[in-house]
C-alpha cells in the first residue's frame, strides 16, 4: 500500500502540509519501502514512466494533481442528427499500435433521457496513415428517445494520421456529450 506523507513526519499529513514524498510498497534491499521524492519540478513520478501517470505538486496551492498522459476528457453537444467529435487524436510520426478505451455518455434534458457507450478500438500507424485493424467493439445501454438509429458513438480513422471518437446526434434532441478516453502505445 502507497501512503502520502511529509518528509520528516514520518505519519499521513492531511492538507496543506509542506514537501511530499510517496512510499511505495516494494521493499528493495530488505531495507523497507523506498521513497519516491520529487523531481527538480516537484512532479512525483508515482509509476515509474512518465507516459503512465504523475503527480504534479503546486506548493504554492498546496495541491496534488495525478494526471495521466495518455488519456482525454473531451466534451461536445449536438444540436439534431449532426456529427461532431469528442476525441481528436493525432498519432504522431512513430510507428506502432495504439489500444484505445473510452467511455463515452450522452444526456438529452429535455426527454429526459441518456445513453453510454464503452467503446474498444485498435489503430496501427506508420507515422504517416492510421489503419483500424478489425472491426471497433462497443458495449452500449440507452434510453428510447436516444435509442435511435442516428444515435452514435463510434471510432473514426480520420486525416492522414488520425483517430477520433466520432458522435451523431438525434433529429430534435440537443444532447450533451462526454468521454473518457485511455490509450497505449507501442513502437
Amino acid at each position: 500500500m502507497s501512503q502520502l506523507t511529509s518528509i520528516g513526519s514520518g505519519g499521513p499529513v492531511p492538507p496543506p502540509a509542506g514537501v511530499f514524498t510517496l512510499t511505495g510498497n516494494i521493499d528493495v534491499g530488505g531495507g523497507g519501502p523506498t521513497p519516491v521524492p520529487p523531481n527538480g519540478l516537484g512532479n512525483i513520478n508515482i509509476v515509474g514512466d512518465n507516459e503512465i501517470t504523475r503527480v504534479l505538486d503546486n506548493a504554492a496551492t498546496n495541491t496534488l494533481t495525478i494526471i495521466n498522459p495518455n488519456s482525454s476528457t473531451d466534451t461536445a453537444t449536438t444540436v439534431g442528427f449532426v456529427p461532431d467529435f469528442l476525441l481528436a487524436l493525432d498519432l504522431g510520426a512513430t510507428p506502432g499500435v495504439y489500444e484505445i478505451e473510452a467511455r463515452v455518455a450522452a444526456y438529452d434534458a429535455t426527454t429526459p433521457s441518456g445513453a453510454g457507450w464503452k467503446i474498444f478500438a485498435t489503430v496501427r500507424t506508420d507515422g504517416a496513415t492510421a489503419t483500424l485493424i478489425g472491426v471497433n467493439n462497443s458495449i452500449f445501454f440507452a434510453e428510447p428517445a436516444i435509442n435511435t438509429a442516428s444515435a452514435i458513438a463510434g471510432v473514426n480513422v480520420s486525416g492522414p494520421n488520425s483517430f477520433d471518437i466520432l458522435i451523431f446526434g438525434v433529429a430534435g434532441l440537443t444532447i450533451n456529450w462526454k468521454s473518457t478516453s485511455f490509450w497505449t502505445f507501442v513502437s
